[in-house]
């Protein structure tokens, strides 16, 4: 059993890692319920995000009645974004434990950002953060979903607020981990022994070089992010 705790800190990983995700996820939710409600109507927008809770099959089935399709290729559309869940379920089941009841639900919960931040590397996955990153995730799509559909009049086209650069950022920030692994959380090599020419602290060259390499991948994924905004700004233009 995890107690929660007051300080962030003593949250679990999944769910401290999930945190600065949730506003993306809620500004693309916002997308998604404006764009949504005049089409399908507020209530049935909310409950498709409730239930089918996948940006991508939702996104897709909508481009489909958007433009007069039918609601069976509609549905075909969507079911064709989500088959990308088999893979990574796939990729997952070697790193989970308990029985098919406890599998399934984990499976269930499974979305793009948890299956990142549970990646460890060399295909191995941390099933605990994966499941706590799900909270925040549903949390901000639904609601997310639910501030786009009740201020659909007032908020207007979602570009105007910039709200479609949220997307492709997102995305992005997904991405860093993966390009550099090495930095990830949770995934370190294992210690070995330190020599004395090994130690980092009896080497202030080696220890320098270190923190250099740690602060620079800081930097660039501070600078790749920056870029991605800037330019989604300015193509929007």
């Amino acid at each position: 059993m995890v107690v929660m705790r007051g300080t962030p800190r003593a949250w679990p990983e999944g769910l401290r890692a999930s945190l600065p995700l949730g506003l993306p996820v809620a500004a693309v939710g916002m997308s998604f319920g404006i764009l949504a409600a005049p089409l399908l109507g507020g209530i049935t927008s909310i409950v498709m995000s409730a239930v089918v809770w996948s940006g991508t099959a939702q996104f897709a089935a909508l481009s489909i009645l958007t433009s007069g399709g039918g609601m069976a290729l509609a549905a075909g559309a969507a079911l064709l974004a989500n088959t990308r869940f088999l893979p990574m379920g796939f990729a997952i089941a070697p790193s989970m434990t308990g029985g098919p009841l406890r599998r399934f639900f984990t499976g269930a919960v499974l979305a793009d950002a948890s299956f990142v931040i549970g990646h460890r590397g060399g295909g191995r996955f941390d099933i605990s953060a994966l499941a706590w990153a799900a909270p925040v995730q549903y949390v901000a799509w639904v609601g997310g979903t639910v501030v786009g559909v009740t201020g659909a009049s007032a908020i207007g086209d979602p570009s105007r607020w910039g709200l479609d650069v949220f997307f492709p950022v997102f995305y992005l920030s997904l991405l860093l981990p993966e390009l550099f692994p090495e930095h990830a959380p949770g995934n370190r090599r294992p210690r070995r022994r330190l020599g004395r020419s090994d130690h980092p602290r009896l080497d202030p060259h080696r220890a320098a070089r270190g923190a250099g390499s740690r602060r620079g991948s800081c930097r660039t994924h501070r600078t790749l992010g920056a870029a991605s905004v800037s330019w989604a700004v300015q193509h929007r233009r």
